[in-house]
């Protein structure tokens, strides 16, 4: 008999010192950082899908545009290792929050971009946001 208490007492300090069981809070963060991912791959690959409006109503060449999604693809790739830097200090609520808000702001102007010079700044400050996402998820 004292070895059957024996037993299930080890059996329940395993399971408190476990801790808890996985709760549905536990996944938000995997949901935020799964539809950052998303939106940011979206952004990166919607402007390809409206090149004829964009370069219909902007009057850019077929070159400029080319150097616009270049400076994106320049200031993400250098983001990455700033944004890395600027979670370690700041930490990953901050700093996403912060990536995610220049984000959103560079997003924003596009709209408002007419001319060759503000539509490559939009586009190289959307880099620059987007730039937390790979380091934000791997963290």
């Amino acid at each position: 008999m004292s070895t059957t208490t024996g037993v299930k007492t080890v059996t329940a300090t395993a399971a408190a010192a476990a801790g808890p069981s996985v709760t549905w809070q536990m996944w938000v963060p995997c949901l935020a950082m799964a539809a950052c991912s998303w939106l940011s791959f979206f952004h990166r690959t919607i402007l390809a899908a409206l090149a004829p409006t964009i370069l219909n109503e902007t009057g850019l060449t077929a070159q400029q545009f080319a150097s616009i999604n270049a400076y994106f693809f320049v200031a993400y790739t250098l983001g990455n290792p700033l944004w890395g830097s600027i979670l370690d200090y700041v930490g990953l609520r901050i700093g996403m929050l912060l990536g995610v808000a220049i984000w959103t702001l560079a997003s924003v102007s596009h709209g408002w971009m007419t001319a060759f010079v503000g539509f490559a700044m939009a586009r190289a400050l959307l880099g620059i946001g987007e730039g937390v996402t790979f380091p934000g998820g791997v963290r």
